[in-house]
């Protein structure tokens, strides 16, 4: 049978530290200490001196600032708090909340809900505030992601400078620095590499650690995102069809070890990823849930090459990203120049390479690559008409992945696979002559100037007075017209954020994906408000607290402010001054 590369443990042409040691034969101290430093302390000090020197003087504001500019970004500071919240205040578990889309309230099932930086975020709140959570879990992201990129590589190829660059290649990206401005969730791309690594060595190198590890890394990429766990399933079965066409032999997965390998993977991926699995499909029964829409959210085929505007020097390339369509976060996605030419001059050579599963990487790269174009093509910010695109089919094939509707993020599979190829081309350039490794010199140094991104926008957590008095009101629920305001400045998602604050239930929200039944009590809350029926929100809805700016609402003959300043009027409906019965409302304890 043909040998499907070297299996983990033996050691390549050159001694390196090892991913694995045999249980029978546990290496002594100073072995695991060297590894550590190799695996862990190298790659992961490097990535982190790195974030601190590309990201200019981001650190500084490290305590004084969120970094990210969009709404998203005090969305998720909200969705950190709110795990927080409710695991250790009110004791229950965090996927349904009655805090946001009051009185419905919503399951959060389809919400981007971060658990496991919620996890890392209840361990650390006792030592950092919401601002300095959010931005270590941004340099988290960042780090990790790297050496979990530099862990495949190195898997793959045993260089060490080589699966650096890769690890760089992969968390340094445009796609990274992108998401970094408005989706913390996005930015948690550690665990991607990891599962790759886990079942590719499964596949490989079949035992029952290999496939809990599998398992364990593909629960922790759902439970960092829904998108990323879905990608990891599409890139798990081109890896498995892939050593299936290698081997010419589908029964190879019943012999031997793999059955034990795959037993440990069912059950481990069953524990960490059932439940929110299960939970989805149960809340999404019967109920559309108002999600993206695939043909706004596309990658344009240019971006996949072209730096737009993340990029240091993006105006030189303006003429090119001007007209494309869709937000910076999502648009900005070019992979390097030299690391394509490297992928090239990899495939060109591939016979000196001499592994035979380096084709799998260029399948991922282009497979990925399609998809992330969506279901329209676009050319340069024009529909291109008549294409047929993989995307589409792949919506008719798989009906769930339409709830998602941003095919764009389906670049990072691309992204990780250009990564791994470009780790074989620089192990071979290193490694031949002296032009060879001037070569390997350039490209490094092209890829870092393809990589440096622009200066990185932050925002002020600065929270309104009126948010303070909110907090030091009785128990009631809020309809926060200030912080719903869609003026430049006051985003949406600012309203989430301020109940941070307050901790007191708001009406409406700025969640991920609701269901439509959320969006149509929304619909009428808001209809209420025109016409001023006031007494129907505090009856109908529960609604005890409104906020509205000074300019909106004059009317005080029926209630009287209890609070007011140059921002805001926050009044009492459960308490007007001109009717002769009180009006009981229920949303006021």
């Amino acid at each position: 049978m043909k040998s499907l590369g070297r299996p983990l443990g033996r050691p390549g042409p050159h001694r390196a530290a090892q991913l694995s040691v045999s249980p029978n034969n546990p290496p002594p101290l100073n072995s695991i200490l060297r590894r550590v430093l190799h695996l862990v302390l190298l790659p992961g000090g490097l990535y982190l001196i790195l974030f601190v020197l590309l990201t200019d003087r981001l650190i500084l504001r490290f305590s004084t600032r969120l970094w990210g500019v969009s709404q998203d970004v005090f969305q998720q500071a909200w969705t950190l708090w709110w795990v927080n919240h409710a695991v250790t205040q009110l004791h229950q578990h965090p996927l349904y909340t009655m805090l946001v889309e009051y009185p419905m309230g919503a399951w959060l099932w389809g919400h981007s809900l971060m658990l496991f930086n919620g996890a890392l975020g209840i361990v650390l709140s006792p030592f950092l505030d919401l601002v300095q959570l959010y931005n270590t879990l941004v340099i988290f992201g960042f780090v990790a992601s790297g050496v979990t990129a530099f862990w495949l590589s190195y898997y793959l190829t045993r260089a060490t400078v080589a699966s650096l660059v890769a690890g760089f290649i992969f968390t340094f990206s445009h796609y990274h620095f992108a998401h970094l401005l408005s989706h913390l969730d996005l930015v948690s791309m550690e665990w991607l590499p990891l599962f790759i690594l886990c079942w590719f060595a499964l596949l490989q190198n079949p035992n029952w650690k290999w496939g809990a590890g599998a398992g364990l890394s593909l629960g922790l990429v759902l439970w960092t995102h829904a998108y990323y766990f879905f990608y990891c399933l599409l890139a798990g079965g081109l890896v498995l069809g892939w050593f299936v066409l290698v081997k010419r032999d589908a029964q190879f997965l019943i012999r031997g070890k793999y059955p034990q390998a795959f037993a440990a993977f069912t059950i481990v991926a069953l524990l960490t990823c059932g439940p929110l699995v299960g939970g989805f499909m149960w809340s999404s029964v019967g109920e559309r849930i108002v999600g993206h829409d695939p043909t706004q959210n596309s990658l344009d085929l240019v971006a996949l090459v072209v730096p737009a505007r993340i990029w240091r020097f993006h105006p030189t390339t303006k003429p090119y990203w001007a007209s494309w369509k869709g937000n910076l976060s999502e648009t900005n996605a070019a992979l390097p120049l030299a690391a394509l030419a490297v992928a090239v001059g990899v495939w060109v050579k591939h016979r000196s390479i001499r592994d035979p599963n380096l084709g799998l990487w260029y399948i991922l790269l282009l497979f990925f690559g399609v998809l992330s174009l969506g279901p329209v093509l676009h050319f340069n910010g024009d529909v291109v008409q008549g294409v047929p695109m993989p995307y589409a089919l792949l919506e008719t094939v798989l009906p769930p992945i339409r709830t998602m509707g941003v095919p764009g993020r389906m670049i990072v599979m691309s992204l990780l696979a250009l990564a791994v190829i470009n780790a074989f081309g620089l192990r071979a350039l290193l490694r031949g002559g002296l032009w060879s490794r001037v070569l390997a010199v350039l490209v490094i140094g092209l890829i870092v100037i393809e990589s440096l991104p622009t200066t990185i926008a932050t925002m002020s957590p600065v929270v309104p007075a009126y948010v303070n008095a909110l907090r030091a009101l009785p128990d009631g629920a809020v309809l926060d017209r200030v912080g719903l305001a869609t003026k430049p400045g006051i985003p949406p998602g600012q309203v989430m954020y301020y109940q941070t604050v307050h901790q007191k239930p708001i009406a409406f929200g700025y969640l991920s994906r609701v269901p439509a039944v959320v969006v149509a009590q929304n619909t009428r809350i808001s209809e209420q408000f025109a016409q001023g029926q006031f007494d129907k929100l505090c009856v109908e809805f529960g609604l005890r607290y409104l906020v509205v700016p000074p300019n909106e609402f004059n009317d005080t003959t029926r209630y009287e402010p209890i609070y007011r300043d140059a921002e805001a009027i926050i009044f009492d409906l459960a308490a007007p001054q001109s009717l002769p019965n009180p009006i009981i409302c229920r949303g006021s304890r």
